[in-house]
């Protein structure tokens, strides 16, 4: 059977996106396209159980009032909120009991002689290490700066296009169940190459990109698998499930 959800994506593009992701499993993948897959970064039943805190953090609670996107606290629950566009929320785990234990789980992951943890090491040029003192402190050589977990809901938006940085860095997205075209993240190849983060700079080279029809990978995941990217890749989370395309409000670089 071929289902097309509002957003446009048919069991076609999935299968299609799939497909040019399994191509991407290369290390040579990160310097020339900006991404890179690692397929089963975590076991199906650890995704389960990742799943599970998601769910938990995600629970019905009183909601506050987003307005344009900007962090909220939640008065009930203990976790930092942010909505990146509509349906599309960020569970800051820094604010949250599972912080201590995600990062202990991620800093295994990206040990030395890890899939993770080679890759990472292989982008900045030097080897994955413990942090280290230095003058009084710690000072890592690779340091986890931000942990999120992420709920993209039904009749979710599309975001804007943008970068997580504009200087190099990696950004890790780990799929805890099957992603298909539920609000995959989309990608573009190659941005990274691309300077500026700045709102002209990310529309000029979003232009360019499109100009140059290149397709958007769509990250549509399988659970346990993880797409790894440059933090100055040009990428939006896809909405799903919503209204038809050109109705109601959608992210772009205009």
């Amino acid at each position: 059977s071929v289902w097309m959800d509002d957003w446009g994506l048919s069991t076609a593009d999935v299968s299609h996106a799939q497909t040019r992701l399994a191509s991407l499993d290369a290390p040579a993948s990160m310097q020339e396209n900006g991404v890179r897959r690692i397929p089963q970064l975590i076991s199906k039943s650890d995704a389960e159980a990742w799943a599970a805190i998601v769910r938990h953090e995600c629970r019905p609670v009183p909601w506050p009032k987003i307005g344009d996107g900007g962090d909220q606290i939640d008065p009930v629950a203990p976790r930092h909120v942010r909505e990146s566009a509509v349906g599309r929320r960020h569970f800051m785990i820094s604010r949250t009991e599972n912080d201590r234990a995600l990062r202990d789980k991620l800093g295994r992951l990206a040990a030395p002689g890890t899939p993770l943890g080679d890759a990472v090491a292989e982008y900045f040029g030097v080897p994955a290490k413990e942090c280290e003192p230095f003058a009084g402190a710690k000072v890592c050589t690779i340091a986890l700066s931000q942990l999120q977990l992420l709920d993209a809901r039904p009749d979710s938006e599309h975001q804007i296009w943008h970068r997580d940085n504009v200087q190099p860095g990696l950004t890790a997205i780990i799929a805890l169940t099957e992603v298909g075209g539920r609000g995959p993240t989309e990608l573009l190849l190659g941005s990274h190459a691309h300077s500026g983060a700045d709102a002209g700079s990310v529309a000029a080279a979003a232009r360019s990109m499109f100009a140059s029809r290149a397709p958007p990978l769509y990250a549509s995941l399988s659970p346990g698998d993880a797409v790894l990217y440059d933090a100055r890749t040009l990428h939006r989370g896809r909405g799903w499930g919503g209204g038809p395309p050109g109705g109601g409000r959608r992210g772009g670089a205009g």
